[in-house]
């Protein structure tokens, strides 16, 4: 698997697509019909990740948020998504503001 970064360009096209209303959050999995978790969405629109945890042959975004920024900023994240989730919310406005705080690897 090669070395990956959580760079700025990663970062921005992730708020980009939160912010779009493409996605439809839900909570407790990554994705579950037609409908992500923020991670969830990370997965989704990173070519080198993947949201199906059985496939090994890519890394799911868990591990790579873990990685690449700590284990405790993803699970605030996953937790934020899930606790503070109100159904029929039009955006991922719950957790934006952590994202937009994630240190990313660019050199």
């Amino acid at each position: 698997m090669k070395d990956l970064k959580f760079t700025q360009e990663i970062k921005d096209q992730w708020l980009a697509v939160l912010k779009s209303g493409k996605y439809t959050q839900c909570t407790r999995k990554l994705e579950t019909c037609g409908k992500h978790c923020c991670i969830g969405v990370l997965g989704d629109i990173h070519p080198d990740l993947h949201n199906d945890c059985v496939d090994k042959s890519k890394m799911n975004p868990y591990e790579f948020l873990e990685m690449t920024t700590s284990h405790d900023k993803m699970e605030k994240l996953w937790k934020v998504n899930d606790n503070t989730f109100h159904e029929g919310r039009p955006d991922y406005s719950n957790v934006i503001h952590l994202i937009e705080r994630l240190k990313t690897n660019d050199l």
